[in-house]
């Protein structure tokens, strides 16, 4: 693509030398020759912003190393009390967290605390000896 940039733009110059030294006088030939050029060089510029366009969107897709950042700075933000996330997080989640001896009582959403909930058993497993979710209903 670059020689063919390179053709375009060459061809394109000498046209215009030609021109401006008097070999050549405008006529309607070098009027469509040009505009050939003109269009070949713009297609070509158009086909290398694509190319560029999709290595720049290959580089940006997340891979394991992405995730795994991601991972461990969400982590830290969790974990730091002063952050304010975790306790975020969690009232997007659920209303209402009781603990009644070694039953935790978890009452919120049924999806958003079925999808949590499931998702930290599978993480931790074991860490409540009994775990009894109430659901939200709507009320009437």
């Amino acid at each position: 693509m670059t020689k063919e940039l390179e053709r375009a733009t060459t061809g394109l110059d000498r046209l215009y030398k030609a021109v401006e030294d008097g070999a050549l006088s405008i006529d309607e030939t070098l009027r469509a020759r040009t505009q050939k050029l003109k269009a070949r060089r713009s297609e070509v510029l158009t086909e290398m912003a694509k190319l560029k366009d999709r290595q720049a969107l290959a580089v940006r897709r997340v891979n394991a190393d992405t995730v795994m950042a991601f991972c461990a700075a969400l982590h830290e933000r969790f974990t730091d009390p002063t952050s304010g996330l975790g306790k975020a997080y969690l009232r997007l989640l659920v209303e209402e967290i009781r603990l009644n001896g070694n039953e935790l009582v978890v009452t919120g959403s049924h999806r958003r605390l079925a999808d949590a909930i499931g998702f930290m058993e599978k993480r931790k497993p074991g860490e409540v000896s009994g775990l009894v979710i109430e659901m939200a209903r709507p009320a009437g």
